[in-house]
C-alpha cells in the first residue's frame, strides 16, 4: 500500500537478451507460481502470465522464469534469442 520498487533490467548475454522484472512486493510460494503459469480457462486468476508463458515457449522454446519467495518479492525473467 505504501509503495515499492520495480526494476526492469535488460542484459545482453552471449546468445540472447535477458529481460528481468524485479519487485520487492509480497512474493509467493512455488504452488502459486505454477498456478499462474498453467494454461487454464479460469477467469478468476487471469490469463496474462499463462498466455505470455505459452507464447514464449512457442516462439523461443523456453517459457518465463519466475523466482519468488514470500515476503521477499518476485523476479520474472524472459530470454529472447538474437536470431
Amino acid at each position: 500500500m505504501d509503495g515499492g520498487k520495480i526494476i526492469i533490467r535488460i542484459t545482453k548475454l552471449e546468445t540472447h537478451y535477458e529481460i528481468a522484472i524485479i519487485d520487492d512486493g509480497v512474493g509467493m510460494k512455488e504452488d502459486k507460481i505454477e498456478s499462474l503459469l498453467e494454461d487454464s480457462s479460469s477467469k478468476s486468476k487471469g490469463i496474462g502470465l499463462a498466455n505470455t508463458n505459452r507464447r514464449f515457449k512457442q516462439m523461443f522454446g523456453k517459457g518465463l522464469i519466475i523466482i519468488s519467495e514470500p515476503d521477499e518479492g518476485t523476479t520474472v525473467i524472459m530470454e529472447i534469442p538474437f536470431s
